[in-house]
């Protein structure tokens, strides 16, 4: 079952259960035919129904064509889960998916409340985000959203955490802190612009391009870092900060209180700042 804080859905499901149960005890003792005659309406053999395959650890729940967003496929916006993100733990709320016509893969991510559409929109076309395809809805269940994939490196280049990028240390020089810090101000001056804010801009929800070596990939900008997870983003003043949060950080406001203007800004410095020593 997909993780549920508040347990409504588990409550549903048992009722469901219950209501089924009664059913097949009321079914006991019914004898059914043994034979059933059947009308032909036609010679011709009806088609068998075809039957759909689940991905082993993969919701079953959600319609398999997505609502597009920023897709390139609008045309056959329709996915496909493979796996659970084998980087993801348990129990997990992203998904490795296929879309159905270019087989590229893309990522699914299964959010219960607030996801930051228009501040993830917004990065995504300054290349600063994955971009965000789609997302597919159910009554009463999380919301899948449906984005650019970002591998990690292999024999190719891919895409870490800066957190892993980083470790726990101060920043060598051949890592390129500087240029790692001109990025996160160019992040932190496009939400500024757009009067928008992330919330939770910490290393582990920050993605650095890097080479087979962890080198970094440059491109004309410097640095390629993409933000990722938008549950906490929104409008400045308009979200706020959950009740569930890692209290080993020094937030720059309490719980249940408005993420204003300077926020970002006061949380990216305090970390920086550690890194560097």
């Amino acid at each position: 079952m997909l993780a549920d804080q508040l347990g409504r859905r588990i409550k549903r499901l048992a009722s469901r259960l219950y209501a089924l149960k009664q059913a097949k005890d009321q079914l006991t003792g019914f004898v059914f035919p043994q034979r059933v005659t059947f009308l032909c309406l036609s010679d011709r053999l009806l088609a068998a129904p075809s039957v759909r395959s689940y991905a082993r650890g993969c919701p079953r729940i959600y319609h398999w064509a997505y609502s597009p967003l920023d897709d390139p496929f609008r045309d056959n916006s329709e996915f496909s889960f493979l796996s659970p993100l084998p980087t993801s733990p348990e129990p997990t709320h992203l998904f490795l998916a296929s879309h159905s016509r270019s087989e590229q893969h893309v990522l699914v991510k299964l959010v219960q409340d607030n996801y930051g559409v228009q501040v993830h929109k917004t990065l995504a076309r300054a290349g600063l985000a994955p971009i965000l395809y789609g997302f597919a809805h159910r009554y009463e269940l999380p919301t899948a959203y449906v984005m650019e994939y970002l591998p990690p490196p292999n024999t190719d280049t891919g895409w870490i955490t800066l957190h892993e990028y980083t470790g726990s240390q101060q920043m060598p020089p051949e890592k390129r802190p500087e240029l790692i810090k001109a990025s996160l101000d160019n992040i932190l001056r496009v939400l500024s612009t757009n009067s928008m804010v992330r919330g939770d801009l910490r290393p582990n929800n920050i993605m650095i391009h890097v080479d087979p070596d962890m080198n970094p990939v440059l491109d004309a900008t410097g640095v390629v870092l993409k933000v990722v997870d938008f549950d906490w983003a929104g409008t400045q003043g308009q979200v706020r900060y959950p009740v569930l949060r890692n209290d080993a950080w020094k937030w720059p406001a309490k719980i249940n209180e408005p993420i204003v203007a300077g926020m970002d800004r006061q949380l990216v410095d305090d970390w920086w700042n550690k890194m560097q020593g």
